[in-house]
């Protein structure tokens, strides 16, 4: 049952965020600790330290203090993708994020800019401005839509 899944995986420590891939729970605790719990096996693998969010595809996509970094899946391979950049979004192979400048994430004229790029940190590209603060992007059908404040 989920109930006796969630004890076992985490050993009472508060899960701050979790996505389900596959056979795999893939979660966040209090301490910033993204673990890997395998439902068939009943076992955890702790991946990576100091991750404040995380998305989950083929990779793990995940915000790792000021840059943006990619885990396999077996916590292999962790690899920076962006360094001062904070981390909006994963789809479809693509990581959308904000860069930042001296811990600024808006431009020289106040705007934010969501850029994207792939998972291996190339092909840079703009994909909106807005004069409000960007909170995160969505996927409808096959079209990405952007979540700002107002």
């Amino acid at each position: 049952d989920i109930k006796g899944t969630f004890t076992n995986l985490n050993n009472n420590q508060k899960i701050k965020s979790f996505a389900l891939y596959g056979n795999y729970i893939v979660y966040n605790d209090q301490n910033d600790k993204l673990v890997r719990f395998y439902l068939q096996e009943k076992k955890s693998l702790e991946l990576a330290y100091n991750i404040q969010r995380f998305f989950v595809g083929s990779k793990i996509v995940a915000q790792n203090g000021n840059q943006i970094v990619s885990i396999a899946l077996d916590g292999n391979n962790i690899i920076a993708i962006k360094k001062n950049a904070l981390l909006m979004g994963y789809y479809d192979g693509q990581v959308y994020y904000l860069e930042m400048d001296k811990g600024e994430i808006k431009d020289s004229n106040g705007k934010y800019i969501l850029y994207s790029c792939d998972i291996n940190g190339s092909g840079k590209e703009k994909v909106e401005t807005s004069e409000n603060m960007i909170r995160g992007i969505y996927c409808v059908g096959d079209k990405i839509v952007v979540d700002s404040m107002e």
